[in-house]
């Protein structure tokens, strides 16, 4: 997948810019250049806004080129967009017939969803306690997230929706929408959780819940 990788170096004192389209085209060869201060950059080739299961990937490094000196380059690529799962309740999946999570930045958006037709997502068992997650993980360029929840609910089959927001996003966070819903038949909580070896963000929303039948 390296190989794939889109590789810029530039020149910031005048400007002077080279690409490459796949890192494989360079690998292993040495390129010649004047002295001076350079910067690298490499990323991954996918560039959505918002896709199933498509991290990117981001790196950049300063170096300086000496005249009759070769100089080794070591760049690290992270991730550099925002990663989205969901988990739904035992409640969740009995309160509400069917249902979609619609989640957008801004410039894009993804659903999950289950109907007659489709499902995607998929029972397991934590703590003792059945949770239903996305086949999919979504992931989008870094931007405040709006969560659209619709559904129709068991008892009667009327329509419901409730909508969400998360402001604070940072590249390489992962999201995990835990979705909840009361007996009743109303929405209930929504626990956010960032799992990240950088950002450590917990947040946690207490809705109003529907008007019970």
């Amino acid at each position: 997948i390296i190989n794939k990788f889109n590789v810029k170096i530039e020149r910031p004192v005048d400007g002077w810019l080279k690409t490459f389209d796949q890192f494989g085209t360079i690998n292993g060869t040495v390129i010649a250049l004047g002295s001076g201060t350079y910067k690298i950059t490499a990323s991954s080739p996918e560039k959505e806004d918002a896709a199933y299961d498509q991290p990117i990937f981001l790196g950049s490094e300063e170096f300086t080129i000496k005249t009759g000196q070769v100089t080794n380059v070591s760049l690290v690529c992270k991730v550099s967009n925002v990663k989205v799962s969901i988990n739904l309740s035992e409640n969740f999946v009995s309160e509400l017939s069917d249902y979609s999570i619609i989640i957008s930045n801004g410039t894009g958006f993804l659903t999950w969803e289950k109907n007659a037709d489709k499902n995607d997502f998929t029972p397991s068992v934590v703590e003792g306690k059945t949770v239903y997650t996305s086949i999919k993980s979504g992931y989008f360029s870094v931007a405040p997230l709006t969560i659209q929840v619709n559904g129709h609910r068991s008892i009667d089959n009327s329509s419901t929706s409730r909508v969400y927001y998360v402001q604070t996003v940072a590249a390489a966070d992962h999201h995990i929408l835990n979705l909840d819903a009361n007996v009743t038949g109303s929405l209930g909580n929504i626990n956010i959780t960032v799992v990240d070896t950088v950002n450590d963000i917990e947040s946690s929303y207490v809705v109003p819940g529907f008007d019970e039948i």
